[in-house]
């Protein structure tokens, strides 16, 4: 993680989320001030706490939930009245993700990732392709399209000149 530029640290939606975050006595998680020169500040991770209860729009800081199922984690994300531009799930296994990916809405799913490039699926022809040790897939869902980015193998984080691999082709049963 990067310390937030200045423009972050100063815009009134942080400042009052910090506000908000020391009346709510929640659990956070940030970087020893020390290690961190002014005017950037630490990013700051808070536990366990619906994103809309910090303050209206973007805030500044990252939500974590704990959740043991993919019911828990949805009704976890369906609580929130926030719109998402991406949501990251960290999770043993992949078989759920295609589920939380319906359940859920939000455009993007990073699956036990995050930051990862979206140029390798930037064209709205490109249905799937697999780049840089990552799988990517656009689908439509709900009317919707959402793209699924998850590592593949053993992902060591390489850079490759190779061409992404690209595949046009739908899975048939998510096909409205």
């Amino acid at each position: 993680m990067q310390p937030l530029a200045e423009s972050v640290a100063t815009h009134p939606n942080y400042m009052a989320t910090l506000e908000m975050i020391g009346k709510l006595s929640v659990k956070t998680i940030s970087a020893d001030k020390t290690l961190i020169s002014d005017p950037l500040v630490s990013p700051i991770l808070v536990c366990n706490c619906q994103h809309s209860m910090l303050g209206e729009g973007p805030t500044g800081v990252i939500c974590l939930h704990t959740f043991r199922s993919n019911a828990e984690a949805v009704e976890i994300c369906c609580k929130e009245s926030f719109q998402f531009s991406s949501t990251c799930i960290w999770n043993e296994s992949l078989e759920g993700i295609y589920q939380l990916a319906v359940a859920i809405d939000c455009p993007i799913f990073y699956c036990n990732c995050n930051n990862v490039s979206l140029s390798p699926i930037s064209s709205d022809e490109i249905k799937l392709c697999f780049f840089d040790g990552f799988h990517y897939e656009r689908l439509p869902i709900n009317g919707k399209n959402k793209i699924i980015i998850f590592p593949i193998g053993a992902h060591i984080s390489q850079k490759s000149d190779e061409p992404p691999i690209v595949s046009n082709s739908s899975i048939p049963f998510l096909i409205e």
